[in-house]
């Protein structure tokens, strides 16, 4: 095809995508030929995933180099014009809304795959890079990816800035590659068929983002005394000093919550992870957990749905400290769900809504706010509990005020209108309450999702707390240690990742999205007095 047939191809595509031609309704059932290919298709796709969820797992658990993007060869066909038009005409045709659901998730999947596997070779160079990126700091040389712990561990106020400031040479640098990664998925998103990266991003999140940055901005505002208020006390209580002292490098430390150290230790976090589904009735042995402790192995749990049900693997090195258990009990959520799918597409196992699987994470690592459960499941004292139960509260404030700052800023980066360093600092800073400094706005693409999945996780955290109501409505505040709340998930999980966020919202009882119920919990926390 010349140029001009890709460019005519790529624009009825867009066209399409946008819904300029309704008339496509009507369009023909699809032959058994077309049924047939789709068939295959959908195998090579499932067979894809599995090879790079593997070699992913390989990666965390190993430490060992692979090579993601080569993965991709031999597969033009399935990542072509051509594929996707047919899984366009099939959606269209559909008249089965199960059928039709599934058509547009895997054609959604190949949309982002065919932009995905051709900057891959740049987030290769990108990854790699930061993997060897190495920094001079009080006598001793560092790994970049060391640069969290040390922020974490480290007690000097002073130190903490200097340390933060050692790494700005590295973050010019890989801005240079970053840089070139936005104007690759800038070209490609047009050569799609799309007006921009913006467009693409919509198409894929199922989100008008003009709307959705508008609901963004209102959150920051509507949450913003609360937000105030919780940092005022949870800053001191934590760090020692006034939160008009805090900045960006000190939130490591912060949301380390060592005050609280001695409740999460290292041989209690396995055991109390299966108590813990135990209570909801949910079976530990769904899921294939890796606990070894290997000199490369990414230390943070996380979950692999390798094939869905059959093969849900959780990677993790037990340890000390509340970001472990939190993270254990979050990747518990996706893989749960996984575990627990008894949907026979393909689709319906592996795509879907990641704001809806989101959803079912914060569900379970949202319970650590809860008072009630840590009384019960880690013996908190009554004070400790109401204490710690109110600075978790805080910490998810401020990753979800985050996420909407992600959100307004990378609306601002990818059209291009203003510097990004500067836009960078002014939404995250007045999302954190904190006055960024010029090195922390270097981390402005770093700190850039691709197509925009900042806005999935808004939504999953909105989402979560109209869920955690429902259950506690249905089974009572305590719904986590009630088998009938664990059946009770596992109708939803069944069905695997076939509900749209929006869909888990009106089974809850919600008509949309919305942050009620968010702000109804959030509330008398903020109202505490300590």
């Amino acid at each position: 095809m010349n140029r001009f047939g890709r460019l005519f191809v790529a624009t009825l595509i867009g066209c399409l995508l946008a819904g300029f031609f309704p008339a496509l309704a009507q369009t023909p059932a699809i032959s058994l030929a077309d049924r047939t290919a789709i068939a295959k298709l959908r195998d090579e796709a499932g067979s894809l995933v599995r090879e790079q969820m593997e070699l992913s797992w390989k990666r965390r658990t190993t430490g060992e180099k692979t090579d993601l993007a080569a993965t991709y060869n031999g597969h033009e066909k399935l990542f072509s014009i051509d594929s996707l038009l047919l899984l366009m005409r099939a959606e269209a045709a559909a008249t089965n809304p199960d059928e039709k659901k599934a058509y547009g998730f895997f054609r959604d999947y190949l949309l982002g795959e065919m932009v995905g596997m051709r900057v891959a070779g740049l987030n290769d160079e990108i990854d790699a890079y930061l993997a060897g990126a190495r920094f001079d700091y009080s006598g001793k040389n560092y790994a970049y990816y060391e640069l969290p712990r040390l922020l974490r561990d480290e007690k000097d106020y002073a130190a903490r800035q200097e340390l933060s400031n050692a790494v700005a040479p590295i973050l010019r640098e890989a801005n240079e590659r970053y840089r070139r990664k936005e104007q690759r998925l800038q070209r490609l998103a047009k050569e799609l068929g799309f007006a921009d990266y913006l467009a693409l991003a919509a198409q894929l999140r199922h989100v008008d983002l003009t709307a959705f940055a508008a609901t963004c901005k209102q959150f920051l505002d509507d949450s913003q005394k609360g937000f105030v208020k919780l940092q005022n006390w949870a800053v001191p209580f934590q760090l020692g000093f006034p939160a008009d002292k805090l900045r960006r490098c000190d939130t490591m430390r912060l949301f380390g919550a060592e005050r609280f150290a001695a409740y999460f230790g290292k041989d209690e976090l396995l055991p109390r992870w299966r108590s813990f589904l135990g209570g909801l009735g949910l079976p530990a042995d769904k899921i294939k957990v890796d606990d070894a402790d290997r000199p490369r192995k990414s230390p943070r749990a996380m979950c692999y749905p390798v094939a869905v049900p059959g093969d849900v693997r959780l990677t993790l090195i037990p340890a000390a400290g509340f970001a472990e258990y939190q993270a254990l009990w979050h990747e518990t959520g996706h893989a749960q769900q996984a575990a627990n799918t008894t949907a026979g597409l393909w689709e319906f196992q592996q795509l879907g809504d990641h704001a809806a699987t989101d959803a079912f994470a914060f569900l379970f690592d949202g319970l650590f706010a809860d008072p009630g459960f840590l009384r019960r499941a880690f013996n908190f004292k009554e004070e400790d509990a109401t204490a710690f139960g109110r600075f978790v509260a805080y910490q998810r404030l401020y990753q979800l005020r985050r996420y909407c700052a992600k959100v307004l800023y990378e609306m601002v980066l990818h059209r291009g209108l203003e510097e990004p360093l500067k836009a960078y600092r002014g939404w995250h800073g007045q999302a954190a309450a904190i006055a960024l400094d010029e090195n922390d706005g270097l981390r402005c693409y770093a700190d850039a999702d691709d197509f925009l999945a900042g806005a999935d996780y808004v939504r999953a955290w909105l989402l979560e707390a109209t869920l955690a109501a429902d259950l506690a409505r249905r089974y009572g505040e305590d719904w986590y240690a009630q088998p009938a709340a664990g059946a009770y998930l596992r109708s939803w999980w069944s069905k695997g990742r076939y509900y749209r966020a929006a869909e888990l919202a009106a089974q809850a009882g919600r008509k949309q999205i919305e942050p009620q119920d968010y702000f109804r919990r959030l509330k008398p926390l903020v109202k505490g007095k300590y």
